[in-house]
């Protein structure tokens, strides 16, 4: 036991080699904790001229938290109906087969049917804040914060992700599948089965329902090209601290093109717009061709530029990624610095091992 203790007093006391910064502070005789997610709830005892927009930001965080709840429930949804057993038509327990296929699908159709609620509403809130944003009159204002449009960002970059999470999970309309196969009878739920059967199987069905929503607001591509341009901005100047904050930036970059895009003879066209500087957003994503989207799934960003109606090839540049380029991205190109750094630490680790073997 004293040989044990020995050693890891020695331990303690090694300077091991890796180049890691010491992140732990100094222990300090008093503890205090912060709290920074009071969601503006001290806005009220302050009179300023961003009073309004702090009350707006709060309902904005809230449908953010929901919305990464659906996010999560999405993403690792898995199929219940691959496990249960198929009802023939002269099964003898053929009714009691369907009463428990009912009992354990209502449960996940009925999140899924919440999700689709849920969506419907924030992008209707999201639309009336635009709305209110773009209206004319002598109240308008011409000047909102940097904060303001950020929560416009996040809630955009939430419709994306949805998006992306749905489009990838087939199970979600097979479940949904099972339990109408097995409920089937007319009742008063039809139509909304109808409306949820179409969103589960319609690809970018909560992309398409906002951008129909915002084409109908007069004046809303001045608003979607300001949140463009924030984007543009704070990607060019590197103002984030996350990558997490970078990567929503970039997802929203082609999103934002894709609302302001109308569809073929519309008179919305967001690649001849003066609003936006369209050489500027193709440097940006010639700069990020390949990015997380969530969890493990990545997103070539350019694949999803060309959704837009009036991509047009020759005002965009293009599309070959130089080798300058795609060395930071293929790890063809990052085995030999790997392998360099691996042998280096390996001599360094097998050196302090042998350091502490002779104490």
């Amino acid at each position: 036991m004293a040989t044990i203790q020995e050693r890891v007093k020695v331990l303690e006391n090694f300077p091991l080699i890796d180049e890691q910064q010491t992140l732990e502070g100094p222990s300090l005789a008093i503890g205090f904790d912060s709290d920074s997610s009071v969601n503006y709830e001290d806005r009220a005892a302050f009179e300023t001229k961003w009073g309004e927009e702090l009350e707006t930001m709060a309902k904005f965080k809230e449908i953010s938290t929901q919305g990464e709840y659906y996010i999560h429930l999405i993403y690792t949804y898995r199929s219940c109906s691959k496990c249960l057993p198929q009802a023939g038509a002269n099964d003898p327990n053929r009714d009691e087969i369907l009463r428990a296929t009912i009992q354990i699908l209502e449960p996940e159709i009925a999140k899924l049917k919440n999700f689709m609620n849920f969506q419907r509403e924030a992008i209707a809130f999201l639309c009336d804040e635009a709305r209110k944003m773009a209206a004319p009159g002598p109240n308008k204002k011409d000047i909102f914060s940097e904060s303001f449009i950020w929560c416009f960002i996040k809630l955009l970059d939430l419709f994306a992700t949805l998006d992306a999470v749905k489009n990838m999970k087939a199970s979600l309309q097979n479940d949904f599948a099972a339990y109408k196969r097995a409920s089937y009878q007319p009742n008063q739920d039809a139509v909304e089965n109808k409306m949820f059967g179409l969103f589960l199987a319609t690809q970018n069905s909560i992309m398409n329902e906002l951008k129909t929503e915002a084409q109908k607001i007069p004046n809303f591509d001045e608003i979607f090209a300001l949140m463009l341009n924030q984007c543009a901005l704070f990607l060019e100047e590197e103002r984030y601290l996350l990558p997490s904050e970078k990567h929503c930036l970039l997802r929203v970059l082609p999103s934002v093109l894709f609302v302001l895009d109308g569809p073929e003879g519309s008179p919305y066209n967001a690649f001849k717009s003066k609003r936006i500087n369209i050489p500027r957003i193709a440097k940006l994503v010639k700069k990020y061709p390949i990015f997380p989207l969530y969890g493990d799934m990545q997103v070539t960003l350019e694949q999803l530029i060309k959704r837009s109606p009036h991509f047009d090839e020759k005002i965009w540049g293009p599309p070959v990624v130089d080798s300058k380029t795609a060395q930071e991205y293929e790890l063809l190109y990052q085995i030999a610095s790997v392998r360099t750094a691996y042998n280096e630490y390996l001599a360094k680790f097998t050196g302090m091992t042998s350091e502490i073997a002779k104490c």
